[in-house]
């Protein structure tokens, strides 16, 4: 007698969707606590690296969005407390033209006018406004206007941006400062971890970067935005698949880094002979190797380069609780900047 087929079991529509909802999360569960296990987490803001500054320190939003590079300095006046015992508080006074104050007063005509741009380096984060190098050179050449268009998190396309949008704003002569750090070359290609940060719940927007395209010219690109993942914040599984998402994405742009910054200061060159501006661009905070070789490039291609990197970027010279540059780092730099005005420009100092 042959055997008897044994019954098979029958599910409906309905209960075949159940169980195969059961079974993706049961693997979903699986896989989140494996990442769990292996020390991924869900995405968290990121942490404040001073070990004693205090974490809930409330700064305020010192920036407005602004159409072309993302945000921009917001006018007005502003005082907060220091990041240690050690600093009462700190002021900031930015202008109606976005620019911080300088402390700058009118001068007699003729005299070139000193513009800089940059990021939180240039603006003076987490110090008050006699802190920062622009205004120590406002003091130090009282004859020569003196503009601060520095903002947080800029890089260099940004500082070019605003070059062009503000030179033509600055009557006659003028000396444009581009003050540089090592992080504007992440920054100029929205570099996967420059790209995590505006990648946070709450936010999206992106900045604007540049890239070279297949004939190696460079193509600027304006502010994107970007829907951060439902739920990235609670579950590792799904932070971690975007922050692959992100890494694909920005590969391409990370390998470009060098060659971008190079065509960015050759069009900063030019943006600034257009507004009868001298450019030089001023060295702050980059390791000696990428240094030396950025030097190089902008000696064969006509532009002017200062280097003002101290020997020793110690605890010294960062904002106790905060690490930004503090006073005496500022010193340093406008005694660098200074130096080289009376030898190059023959500007008077005081």
């Amino acid at each position: 007698m042959p055997f008897a087929n044994p019954p098979q079991a029958r599910f409906g529509l309905p209960t075949a969707l159940v169980l195969f909802a059961l079974s993706l999360i049961f693997a979903l569960a699986l896989a989140e606590g494996a990442l769990r296990l292996l020390g991924f987490q869900p995405w968290q803001p990121a942490g404040v690296w001073a070990p004693d500054v205090d974490p809930e320190h409330e700064t305020p939003l010192m920036t407005r969005p602004h159409a072309t590079r993302s945000w921009t300095n917001q006018p007005g006046t502003y005082r907060y407390a220091g990041y240690s015992a050690e600093v009462d508080s700190i002021s900031v006074t930015i202008n109606a033209d976005e620019s911080r104050s300088t402390g700058r007063s009118p001068p007699p005509s003729g005299a070139p006018a000193l513009v800089f741009t940059g990021g939180s380096n240039t603006m003076g984060w987490a110090i008050s406004d006699h802190e920062t190098y622009p205004w120590k050179l406002q003091q130090r050449f009282p004859r020569n206007p003196v503009f601060n268009w520095g903002v947080p998190g800029y890089g260099s396309l940004q500082a070019l941006l605003t070059l062009e949008e503000q030179l033509g704003q600055v009557d006659g002569r003028k000396i444009a400062f581009y003050g540089l750090i090592g992080h504007h070359y992440n920054r100029n290609v929205l570099h996967k971890n420059w790209m995590r940060l505006f990648a946070a719940p709450g936010k999206g927007r992106m900045p604007p970067y540049a890239t070279l395209d297949a004939s190696g010219t460079l193509q600027r690109h304006p502010p994107g935005q970007w829907r951060p993942w439902p739920l990235k914040d609670r579950l590792a599984i799904v932070n971690a698949a975007e922050n692959a998402a992100i890494r694909l994405l920005a590969r391409r742009r990370g390998a470009q880094m060098v060659p971008v910054m190079h065509g960015l200061l050759q069009q900063m060159q030019r943006a600034a002979s257009r507004h009868d501006a001298a450019l030089v661009v001023v060295l702050l905070k980059l390791d000696p190797a990428r240094a030396d070789a950025l030097e190089a490039f902008l000696a064969n291609a006509g532009i002017r380069v200062l280097n003002c990197v101290p020997d020793d970027l110690g605890p010294q010279y960062r904002v106790k609780g905060e690490g930004h540059p503090n006073d005496a780092l500022n010193t340093l730099w406008a005694g660098c900047i200074a130096g080289y005005l009376e030898r190059e420009f023959r500007l008077d100092s005081q």
